[in-house]
């Protein structure tokens, strides 16, 4: 058994009008190595930046956003990466097509349950692929994952990320329960 407690402060990146926004580097992983930090961040939308978030994420050196919305809920919140100035890359990569929450809905009930992230990854096997293909590349760096809340689709990535890396399962936990 791990005794890992996660420092909140230590993995919170402040924003006026961004919430959920952290980085997951830092975690303790496979071998004694730890996740490294400054490399991969999840967050809730990002389309409401205001102009100083925008600017804090300079200090970020972000070069890539992938944003797990289906694409209604995209067209109805507005995209991210139109908010940043220079060479960043944004690929749109849902993990529920329009349609398929309500399907998710019917089967496993509405909010959260273990069932129901399942569904997440059998619906959204290809997203999700695509997603840790884009993050296996060092030219990636940094990113930033986000959905509209950073809590399910992100989590179940950001689960997943860190179950590759090594990291153990009550790390996992905790980080999930930061959100």
């Amino acid at each position: 058994m791990v005794t890992y407690t996660i420092d909140h402060a230590a993995q919170h990146v402040p924003f006026e009008a961004c919430f959920n926004f952290r980085d997951i580097g830092g975690y303790p992983a496979a071998d004694g190595m730890r996740v490294r930090r400054g490399r991969y961040y999840r967050s809730g939308g990002l389309q409401n930046m205001t102009p100083a978030d925008i600017e804090r994420t300079t200090a970020l050196d972000l070069s890539t956003v992938i944003d797990l919305r289906f694409p209604s809920e995209i067209a109805a919140g507005g995209g991210a990466g139109s908010l940043f100035d220079g060479p960043l890359r944004r690929h749109e990569l849902p993990v529920l097509p329009d349609g398929r929450s309500a399907l998710l809905d019917e089967q496993f009930g509405r909010g959260i349950s273990g069932e129901r992230y399942i569904g997440y990854l059998e619906t959204g096997k290809p997203s999700l692929a695509s997603a840790l293909e884009l993050i296996a590349d060092p030219g990636n760096h940094a990113l930033v994952i986000h959905c509209t809340a950073g809590k399910d689709r992100t989590g179940v990535l950001s689960a997943l990320l860190l179950e590759i890396l090594g990291v153990d399962d009550e790390v996992i936990e905790q980080d999930y329960a930061l959100t």
